[in-house]
């Protein structure tokens, strides 16, 4: 298992927003989660997923893109909110 966190700028708000990103690499596919931090600390669970693939050069690209997809289409004040 592996992990990448990093920072996103939503382009809607300009609002930076932390993410959180769990990947596990098996055979065939890589296995993953994703989280962002709201206001309050708190991660909460944006996607999980699988992306086919032998290599982990290959998909972990794929997967980091869609997440920050993911994450440009959050409505935040929402989840800020509780």
């Amino acid at each position: 298992m592996s992990a990448i966190q990093g920072e996103h700028l939503q382009p809607s708000t300009g609002q930076a927003i932390t993410y959180r990103v769990q990947l596990v690499h098996a055979d065939t596919e890589t296995v993953y989660k994703a989280w962002i931090s709201l206001l309050d600390g708190k991660w909460h669970q944006i996607e999980a997923g699988s992306v086919e693939g032998e290599k982990a050069s290959e998909t972990t690209p794929l997967i980091i893109a869609r997440v920050l997809s993911r994450i440009d289409q959050l409505d935040l004040g929402r989840l800020n909110k509780g």
